[in-house]
């Protein structure tokens, strides 16, 4: 049984990565994609490679009863989200969310309108 919760617990902790993806994807513009997700990648193959490695010496230090004893590898897990969250929450608002510019070009575009010149690509014919 406790194969099945750890596998569950696994499961669940795996899909934050394919949604981290999809809400940056959907916060860009089209032309941003390709760069977003090459960073988000990157990022992701760095911290596959670091994160095992980090935890593996925090262990090594702390196995014997050093630090706050068996379980600090799991604090240190989690002082690592705290730094993450941080660093989201201070983000400004306006930088990281581009559908923010997105919309404000909606609107002014539509503050804008004037129907008695709308273009609507027809040929001017020659008599």
């Amino acid at each position: 049984s406790t194969f099945f919760m750890t596998a569950t617990i696994a499961s669940l902790t795996n899909m934050s990565f394919p949604t981290i993806s999809a809400i940056k994807s959907n916060n860009v513009g089209e032309l941003e994609q390709g760069r977003v997700q090459g960073a988000l990648y990157s990022l992701s193959s760095l911290a596959s490679a670091l994160g095992p490695m980090m935890l593996r010496y925090v262990y090594h230090r702390t196995k014997d009863g050093g630090g706050f004893g068996k379980g600090t590898m799991f604090i240190f897990g989690a002082g690592l989200y705290l730094v993450a969250a941080v660093c989201a929450w201070f983000l400004p608002e306006e930088q990281a969310n581009s559908n923010l510019k997105r919309n404000v070009k909606k609107r002014s575009s539509l503050v804008d309108f004037d129907p008695e010149n709308i273009d609507y690509g027809a040929i001017d014919e020659e008599d």
